[in-house]
């Protein structure tokens, strides 16, 4: 597997990682400390993500092109829920 496809793996992983996170902070919502913690986890990825993004933007435009063709837009998940 070539670097750049494993890196792309890699930040795909990150950006779905997000999305766990914030699903774990609304789960255990009542325990402030426990969030606070999380959202320090979710600044310090998204702040890598675009650290990362600035200095391989090509990677992240592969990404976004997969990501716009697989993944749902919230707006359509809301339609499939209803």
């Amino acid at each position: 597997m070539s670097e750049k496809i494993l890196c792309s793996k890699i930040i795909t992983d990150l950006v779905k990682s997000i999305n766990g996170l914030k699903n774990i902070q609304e789960t255990y919502k009542e325990d402030n400390s426990f969030v606070c913690n999380i959202e320090s986890i979710i600044e310090n990825i998204e702040g890598k993500l675009e650290e990362l993004k600035s200095t391989y933007p090509s990677v992240f435009s592969e990404i976004d092109k997969l990501s716009q063709q697989s993944i749902p837009t919230s707006q359509s998940k809301e339609n499939i829920m209803q």
